[in-house]
């Protein structure tokens, strides 16, 4: 794993239990009973483990709580140079999408749609090099594989910053001075964040959803 909290704060921190790292939480992200609380106004910047790879899983629980054009979840790219790869992960309105780094941008594919405001959902993505800077990614949701794709992405070739809650400043860089000025930053809640350096198998993201789902249904 890169990148493993079930964002719990303990005294405004909360710790990468890869590495324990503590994290501080900036003042205006509150705690919740299981998770944070994101409301527009920054983001947490946080330094994977290890080094990146051909492969990867995002896994966490999110629940977003204001409609928007775009809504910055989680973004993981170069800071210096987006041609080092990376990826954006976004709400819209009522869908979430995952952003390649990609000179083309070949990302406007791979939603999962008619997510519901104020309710608590699991989302996993597994991505792979299928080779010649393709990939496959799969999107499971509350454990259920929902969308498959093909499509082009350049894989981080070093470990860089992850802002959870906003835009990198180099994703930042693609948009005019006035989009700049707010960040793209999330409302809404976070908890249970997995990331690491490898594809999780079907039955391994069907249980990180099944053990961790009485803590957000009823």
């Amino acid at each position: 794993a890169s990148f493993v909290t079930d964002f719990k704060a303990v005294k405004k921190q909360f710790t990468n239990w890869v590495n324990h790292q503590q994290i501080k939480i900036p003042d205006h992200i509150s705690s919740t009973t299981v998770g944070l609380q994101f409301n527009e106004k920054g983001a947490i910047e946080v330094l994977p483990v290890g080094k990146p790879s051909n492969q990867w899983n995002l896994s966490l629980w999110l629940k977003y709580s204001k409609p928007n054009f775009r809504q910055a979840v989680l973004s993981h790219e170069s800071f210096k140079d987006h041609n080092t790869g990376g990826w954006n992960l976004y709400y819209f309105d009522n869908f979430v999408r995952l952003h390649t780094v990609q000179r083309s941008y070949h990302h406007d594919q791979g939603d999962i749609p008619n997510l519901r405001q104020n309710e608590w959902f699991h989302l996993s993505i597994n991505v792979k090099s299928s080779g010649f800077g393709s990939i496959v990614e799969d999107m499971y949701m509350n454990g259920k594989l929902v969308q498959t794709h093909n499509r082009q992405m350049l894989f981080l070739n070093q470990q860089v910053p992850m802002l959870i809650g906003g835009l990198t400043q180099n994703a930042m860089s693609a948009f005019g001075t006035r989009d700049q000025q707010h960040n793209f930053y999330f409302m809404g809640e976070m908890a249970n964040l997995v990331y690491m350096n490898r594809v999780l198998k079907p039955e391994t993201i069907k249980q990180l959803f099944e053990t961790s789902r009485d803590n957000f249904f009823d």
